[in-house]
Formats: structure tokens, C-alpha cells, sequence
């Protein structure tokens, strides 16, 4: 069923079934209920929950949260600082540009990163998962074309979070590019990350 919503603030709930819901602008509120869904928060400062089976999410413009729920879910934050959270099943996370937050949930999870400004350096920049294990998770970085040679995980802390994983998207030992890993289960390897 499609549904759609208008250019103000938006409740919409799904139905049992698979629906394409479309909030538009507006800060929407979006529930997908159970189904395959689609669910398209659009411009605005959106709130977007799967529910059950395997949903795609998508918030837009602004600052969303995105919730799977069930299921092997793909997300994708767009642009401004979203927070993405997968749920249950073996979900793909996508923060898109500016400073998100993301947590995988259950299952093996993959965080992809399709551009190099998808996450920059630097506290207040950088994106941070805050529940990547190791041998199960993944970060998937094969859309920027690096080497191993690029890629540097020696940083890390006790402190405030585990790991960085500093990147160099020019091959020239800058590193302009950096996720920041809290909570992680075991020592993240160049084996958790995708090239």
C-alpha cells in the first residue's frame, strides 16, 4: 500500500501488509508495522521505525532516527546527524553525510561508507558505532577504492571509546577520514573491513 504524507508534521502507520510510505517534508513520524517495507521520511527532522520483516528506511534531509526493528533491514541516514539503529537480524547501515551515530544491533551488521565525506576527521565530525563486534560486524569501505595501505587502526583507548579507524581517501598518509568505534567486542582487524 502507498501511502503518502504532506509538507507538515506527519503520524502515518503502516498497515500488517508491505507498504511504501512517503513522508515528505515536515518532521514525520513513521511506522511501518509489520510487512516489507519502504519508508521514506523525506525533508525534515523525521522518527522512522521498520517493525517486523525486512525493511528499507530512508530519512533524508535533517536529523532522523531510523529504527529496524526485525529483520535484515537496509538504512540510510542521508544528510544531517542521524541516529541509526538496526535492531534484530543482520542489518546494512548507511549514515550518509555529517556526524551519525549508529548501532548495529543483533546479528552481523555492515556500516557502509559510499563517500569520503561520509564521515571526517576529528571529535565533532566523525561518525561513531557503538557496537561493532569484531569476526561478525563489518565496515564496508569498497566504494572509495583503498588499500590496506590506507587504512590505520593502531589508535587505540581505554577511555572514552575503544578504536579509531583513521582512513587516507588520497593515498597520501593524511588522514582525512576517521570512524570512531565505542563498545566494540575484540580488537577490530583490517578482516572486519570490506575494500
Amino acid at each position: 500500500m502507498a501511502i503518502l504524507g504532506d509538507s507538515g508534521d506527519n503520524t502515518i502507520v503502516g498497515t500488517s501488509g508491505s507498504d511504501s510510505v512517503f513522508g515528505q517534508a515536515g518532521d514525520d513520524t513513521i511506522s511501518g508495522l509489520a510487512g516489507v517495507d519502504q519508508l521514506y521520511g523525506g525533508d525534515g527532522n523525521d522518527s522512522i521505525m521498520g517493525g517486523a520483516d525486512h525493511d528499507v528506511i530512508s530519512g533524508g534531509a535533517g536529523n532522523d532516527k531510523l529504527f529496524g526493528g526485525t529483520g535484515d533491514d537496509v538504512i540510510a541516514g542521508g544528510t544531517g546527524n542521524d541516529l541509526l539503529n538496526g535492531g534484530d537480524g543482520n542489518d546494512a547501515l548507511i549514515g550518509g553525510a555529517d556526524r551519525d551515530v549508529m548501532s548495529g544491533g543483533s546479528g552481523a551488521d555492515t556500516f557502509i561508507y559510499i563517500y569520503s565525506t561520509d564521515s571526517l576527521a576529528g571529535v565533532g565530525n566523525r561518525d561513531v558505532i557503538l557496537d561493532f563486534t569484531a569476526g561478525e560486524d563489518k565496515i564496508g569501505l569498497s566504494a572509495l577504492g583503498l588499500t590496506a595501505a590506507d587504512i590505520d587502526l593502531s589508535h587505540n583507548y581505554a577511555g572514552d571509546f575503544a578504536q579509531l579507524l583513521r582512513i587516507s581517501t588520497h593515498h597520501d598518509g593524511i588522514y582525512d577520514m576517521e570512524i570512531q568505534l565505542n563498545g566494540t567486542h575484540g580488537a577490530v582487524t583490517l578482516g572486519d573491513i570490506l575494500l
